[in-house]
């Protein structure tokens, strides 16, 4: 996959034509060569999972959002905020196999003054206390944001808005110079979502490589931004091996040591029966661990139930890269370990 996406086709909304932005973002679209489609998004019919997956993966879809309030993020933050929904990737084991649905459109809002006026009022409302907001909850916005400008809008809001209020993303693209420049005050912090290498060329097929996105996370943080990246998924299958090895990588990378204030965060795999479900429709080949031995089910913060991990063999993996990273990168700051 390229560092920079293009849309094959862009489908305009009714909710989002009356909106200034909507024409803008129509320009930028057509001049990088995609189709626009004034209406609502549709695929071909008799399509099968797979086509369907990979048709609308390359699919935007201009729209608005009308809610009133942000959904809960643990453990990354307090609040999602959504400028964008969904993700061009095809790394098989995406939680977003469930949340976006069978045609997973990559949906761009709008509106986005509008939802930074929201998450405004909630940080006034939560005055004195520190107020966190995720942009990536439910996408990656960074492979659109040299067409929409969003995170660009966002950083800065954030930047000079004070109110306790930070923003947090987290990406696995490289496309990031856009972000450079910006007068983001050091209120937005900008992670890399990194997997062990074994892992990375089985199910994260055609992204960017770990090498490359280090070098993205150096330029961020040449621009005062500071950085983080996220572990994910953590796959116990072959013990902590590959991720001592993932960390080891990490370190020959940074030989100077990690910039200030680096942080860490791992999350151990996990799936429901529907994405069982949805990732063998579309990738019937896989080999993603997903059979319910060795695992326990749980029910998440949403009410799903969850296939995750016994807890005593998650413990004692965890405390082995734990006591990986702080041996070999002591700079770096772990936020969690789920």
């Amino acid at each position: 996959m390229s560092d920079i996406f293009v849309p094959k086709v862009v489908f305009v909304t009714k909710s989002a034509i009356s909106y200034e932005a909507c024409e803008k973002l129509v320009d930028a679209f057509r001049e990088a060569g995609s189709i626009i489609i004034r209406g609502s998004p549709r695929l071909p019919r008799g399509l099968d999972p797979r086509s369907k997956y990979v048709r609308a993966k390359s699919i935007v879809v201009l729209s608005a959002d009308k809610s009133h309030s942000f959904l809960r993020c643990k453990p990354s933050a307090d609040f999602q905020i959504n400028l964008v929904r969904g993700c061009p990737g095809f790394c098989e084991y995406c939680y977003l196999q469930t949340t976006m649905g069978p045609a997973p459109y990559i949906r761009v809002m709008v509106n986005v003054d509008d939802i930074l006026d929201r998450a405004r009022q909630v940080c006034l409302e939560r005055l004195p206390e520190e107020t966190t907001f995720e942009a990536a909850a439910v996408s990656d916005p960074v492979p659109v944001e040299r067409y929409t400008g969003s995170l660009r809008a966002a950083i800065e809001f954030f930047g000079r808005e004070g109110l306790g209020a930070r923003l947090r993303l987290v990406t696995k693209f490289t496309d990031i110079d856009s972000l450079v420049g910006i007068a983001h005050n050091g209120s937005t912090r900008i992670r890399f979502s990194l997997e062990a290498d074994e892992f990375h060329k089985r199910f994260e097929r055609g992204m960017p490589s770990t090498g490359r996105k280090v070098q993205a996370a150096k330029k961020l943080a040449a621009a005062g931004y500071p950085i983080g990246f996220l572990i994910a998924p953590v796959f116990l299958e072959r013990g902590v091996e590959p991720y001592k090895r993932l960390v080891m990588k990490l370190r020959g990378n940074f030989s100077d040591g990690l910039p200030d204030d680096t942080t860490f965060e791992f999350v151990s795999h996990r799936f429901t029966e529907r994405a069982r479900a949805l990732i063998l429709s579309r990738h019937p080949d896989t080999s993603l661990p997903m059979s319910e031995k060795g695992r326990q089910l749980r029910t998440g913060q949403f009410g799903y139930q969850k296939y995750v991990y016994p807890r005593g063999e998650l413990r004692q993996v965890k405390q082995e890269i734990i006591n990986t990273v702080r041996e070999i990168l002591p700079e770096g700051r772990i936020d969690y370990f789920v």
